[in-house]
C-alpha cells in the first residue's frame, strides 16, 4: 500500500522561514488601506459601526488564511467582529498574542481553510494575496 504524501503547505517549518517576506514593512503598511478597501467593498457603512447612520450587529468576517492576524486586527480595530483561520500554529499563537497586548476580541482557528465550515455565519469571507492559489483542487 502506498504511503500517503503529506501536502506541502503543512509544512510549518516552510512558513516559518518565508514569513519575513510575507510579513515585511511593505506588507504591514497596507493593512489599513486593505481593511478600509474591505469595509468600503463590503458595504459595512450598513451595519453598527461608529460611522453608521442606524444600528445593527457588527459584521462577522471570516479571515481565512489569516496568518499573523495582521487584517483581522485591523478589521476588528474597525469594529468588525472576526474569526481568522489558519493552518499554521505557530502563526495563530502570534496572532493571538498580538491581540491579546491590543484587547482585541478576535476568535482564531487552527484548521485547513479547505475544510473549515461553519454554515450561513459570517458576513463576509475573506482570503486576500494568494493562499488558495497553493492548492490543487
Amino acid at each position: 500500500m502506498a504511503k500517503k504524501q503529506v501536502e506541502w503547505f503543512r509544512d510549518t517549518n516552510f512558513w516559518e522561514q518565508y514569513a519575513p517576506i510575507m510579513f515585511d514593512d511593505a506588507h504591514w503598511a497596507e493593512v489599513s488601506t486593505v481593511a478600509d478597501a474591505v469595509i468600503r467593498l463590503a458595504r459595512f457603512d450598513l451595519y453598527n459601526m461608529p460611522h453608521a447612520p442606524s444600528p445593527s450587529k457588527a459584521p462577522r468576517v471570516l479571515d481565512l488564511c489569516c496568518g499573523i492576524g495582521r487584517i483581522s486586527a485591523e478589521l476588528a480595530r474597525r469594529d468588525c467582529a472576526v474569526s481568522g483561520v489558519d493552518i499554521t500554529g505557530s502563526f495563530l499563537e502570534t496572532a493571538r498574542e498580538e491581540a491579546a497586548l491590543d484587547k482585541l476580541t478576535i476568535e482564531y482557528i487552527h484548521a485547513d481553510a479547505r475544510e473549515f465550515k461553519r454554515p450561513d455565519f459570517f458576513d463576509l469571507a475573506l482570503n486576500l494575496y494568494i493562499s488558495f492559489g497553493y492548492f490543487e483542487k
